[in-house]
């Protein structure tokens, strides 16, 4: 190596007498000694010469280039060149032999003493790794430390206190003491490890560190909305996801309209020291319908093994970070003590840094977020553990005493940093982002509309409906029952291209009293099982009754005079069999001194029907008692007027029903009807029912008053319809 005045340029020119065999390293050395330069081949001195002056002009020094014409390029060296040095002394040949170091080199800065080997001392190690508090997805991790010893050794390996694995090693420079565990894709632990190193006469061992295995992802798993996309739910969701994960930290819960637009979020940044959770939210979707999406985002404690932050940047003296929507602001507390900000991007994390302009071991430094920050500090192994949002933070660093952390708002902290010694130099572990696993499922909101009577009588026909609509991405076969008071009424289906329709038509059971009864649909949308919410109807029991008990009048009885039509005053002995489908119940009793005779029903809006008997007389003299009867008539709500006439003189006229084969028929209805010259019209004045016998006895008028008779089965059919004429 010389100084070329005619180029102005360095050169080195090494002479020796050993060749140099093609793919072998060659460690060379190049001494002077005032004017003698010694040439030294793996650390045996080959050649001396005179070399004249050496450095003494300051130009560009080249690297490789042998022989005087440098310049033209022929004479650069065909190989590769390693761990070039430039000493300001000249080095002994033992300091030579000590960097050769019998081909394992050493290191430039250790050579001077033994090559590492501290004087008085055959023993030191490097500082292991992996460092303290990272986190791995893997399953094999080596941990390893550097060893310099002039003797045999042993390194023994402890993880979690425990002696894990031992080896032996020889005499050497840098030996590699490495170790492994394995790991199953399960894995999801926080470990401590060191190493303790030891020859026959002395030992060291390393500090102890902690090292994080996450193999296992934050696992979801939906049971409602369901893992297949295929929920379909009526007026509310029962929330069932269920998060697993042994190193859990916070969820996210959003659902969306169909338009994007958000529906319903919860959240919940608190699980720290759970292995599992259930979300459980009841969202109601009452008005609502259409297809929804539900999505569900779990984090745990540990870091992002690969991470991409928007932005980074130093904006005069705080470190502003940003990304998906997370930000985080750092700065020192006195601002105007801050020499200098920096920060380095790393994979899975950004470390970063302060400069005071003064010495101290306690720093004060402030953290803003637009997050609620989550003070983690003690309950996790990290030294200071922020989180907000989805970033976290720490103040891991070296020579650390304490961190306080002191909540200033929910948005910003004032943190403390105490060293062991003083500093102006604060250099933090990092900004990282949780280790988060999100998932999507569709599912479809339909709205059931049912159609009810919410008030029947006993022995009804009610109809009861239910009407859903049709989607054929969720399902396209559909069933429904409908529960009345317990009992199950399968339902028949009509199918539409946009609706299925239910409908049942119950027969009210034939209840005595007032009765509440709930009822519900239960329906199946394919596979999907649903119950309407529970509706009631109260079952009325029809009843008549005298006016003093219901007062909703239906019918009035007026005793007259069959010829004058005037009001006779007596009393009418009574009998209503009245039914409605099933149902049947009677009302009879005897009514007096009065010549109008009103009767009741129950319930107001009720309509069915009766079977009366009524006998009825009058106190004044001349007038025989007559029978009024009727078949089905209709009882509801109204005015009407049933006339029951007695005549006075009146002619007993026998009627005797017989069928073609001359047998008598019994219940057989005569209705007799007078006709009025004045309003030329027919007036009902009686009507009976024949007996056993066939027979029945009418108190009629006889000689110039026309009648005309009615006859009707016992099934109430009109069978006869006579003319009118006179009685003689």
């Amino acid at each position: 190596m010389g100084f070329r005045h005619e180029r102005r340029r360095w050169v080195l020119a090494i002479l020796s007498d050993v060749a140099s065999a093609t793919g072998v390293w060659v460690h060379y050395c190049l001494t002077q000694d005032g004017t003698t330069s010694t040439v030294y081949v793996n650390g045996a001195a080959q050649s001396v010469t005179d070399s004249g002056e050496w450095f003494n002009d300051m130009a560009t020094l080249d690297i490789g280039v042998l022989g005087r014409r440098a310049f033209s390029g022929s004479y650069w060296t065909d190989g590769r060149i390693d761990e070039f040095g430039i000493w300001s002394d000249d080095l002994s040949a033992v300091q030579i032999g000590l960097l050769y170091n019998s081909g394992a080199g050493c290191p430039y800065s250790a050579f001077a003493t033994d090559c590492g080997v501290p004087s008085g001392d055959n023993l030191n190690i490097s500082d292991s790794l992996p460092a303290n508090n990272t986190q791995f997805n893997t399953l094999i991790q080596h941990f390893n430390i550097t060893v310099n010893a002039s003797e045999a050794f042993t390194a023994d390996f402890y993880v979690n206190d425990a002696l894990n694995q031992t080896r032996s090693y020889g005499l050497g420079i840098d030996v590699l003491a490495d170790f492994n565990l394995t790991f199953t894709n399960t894995t999801e632990e926080t470990l401590t490890y060191y190493f303790y190193v030891n020859t026959s006469d002395t030992n060291h061992s390393t500090g102890v560190k902690t090292v994080h295995i996450d193999n296992v992802f934050p696992q979801i798993t939906w049971t409602v909305p369901d893992n297949t996309n295929t929920t379909v739910i009526a007026e509310t969701l029962l929330t069932n996801i269920f998060l697993q994960d042994p190193n859990m930290f916070s969820y996210l819960y959003n659902i969306t309209r169909p338009n994007g637009t958000q529906y319903h979020t919860s959240s919940n940044a608190t699980l720290t020291g759970l292995t599992n959770y259930t979300i459980n939210d009841i969202v109601s979707f009452v008005g609502e319908q259409g297809e929804f999406n539900a999505f569900a985002e779990v984090c745990d404690g540990h870091t992002d093994q690969n991470i991409t932050i928007d932005s980074v940047l130093i904006n005069n003296v705080t470190l502003e970070v940003e990304d998906e929507g997370d930000s985080i602001n750092v700065s020192m507390l006195d601002e105007e003590d801050t020499m200098s900000v920096s920060y380095i991007e790393e994979p899975d994390k950004v470390s970063f840094g302060f400069v005071s302009d003064t010495t101290t071991s306690t720093e004060e430094f402030i953290v803003e977020s637009n997050h609620y920050i989550h003070i983690l500090d003690g309950l996790t192994q990290y030294e200071g553990h922020l989180v907000m949002g989805k970033k976290w933070m720490d103040f891991e660093t070296d020579d650390l005493s304490s961190v306080n952390i002191l909540r200033l708002t929910d948005y910003s902290v004032q943190v403390t940093v105490t060293k062991l010694t003083s500093t102006d130099e604060w250099d933090f572990e990092s900004i990282g982002e949780l280790n988060c696993r999100n998932q999507s499922r569709s599912f479809l909101v339909h709205v059931p509309t049912t159609g009810n009577n919410s008030q029947v009588l006993s022995g009804d026909l009610s109809p009861y409906l239910l009407n859903v609509t049709m989607n054929t991405s969720y399902y396209t076969t559909a069933n429904a029952t409908l529960y009345w008071n317990g009992t199950g009424y399968p339902a028949t289906a009509t199918n539409t291209s946009t609706h299925f329709y239910f409908n049942y038509t119950l027969t009210i059971p034939p209840l005595m009293s007032d009765t509440n009864v709930t009822y519900y649909w239960n329906y199946y949308l394919g596979t999907t099982e649903f119950n309407t919410t529970s509706e009631n109807t109260t079952v009325y029991s029809p009843r008549i009754s005298n006016c003093t008990t219901n007062p909703t009048q239906w019918v009035r009885y007026d005793i007259k005079d069959e010829t004058f039509e005037t009001l006779l005053n007596g009393s009418i002995t009574f009998l209503f069999n009245y039914y409605n489908g099933a149902y049947t119940n009677n009302f009879n009793g005897l009514m007096t001194d009065n010549s109008t005779f009103p009767i009741c029903m129950y319930p107001s809006w009720g309509n069915f029907s009766t079977d009366a008997t009524i006998q009825y007389q009058t106190s004044e003299a001349g007038y025989t008692s007559r029978e009024y009867q009727t078949i089905g008539f209709e009882v509801y709500e109204s005015n009407r007027t049933v006339d029951l006439f007695l005549l006075e003189g009146a002619t007993d006229i026998t009627f005797h029903i017989i069928d073609d084969s001359d047998n008598n028929l019994q219940g057989v209805t005569v209705e007799a009807y007078r006709y009025r010259i004045s309003t030329d019209s027919d007036v009902l004045v009686e009507t009976e029912a024949t007996d056993a016998e066939g027979k029945i006895i009418l108190n009629l008028a006889s000689g110039t008053t026309f009648y005309s008779f009615k006859i009707y089965d016992a099934e109430g059919t009109l069978k006869i319809s006579t003319a009118r004429f006179k009685l003689i």
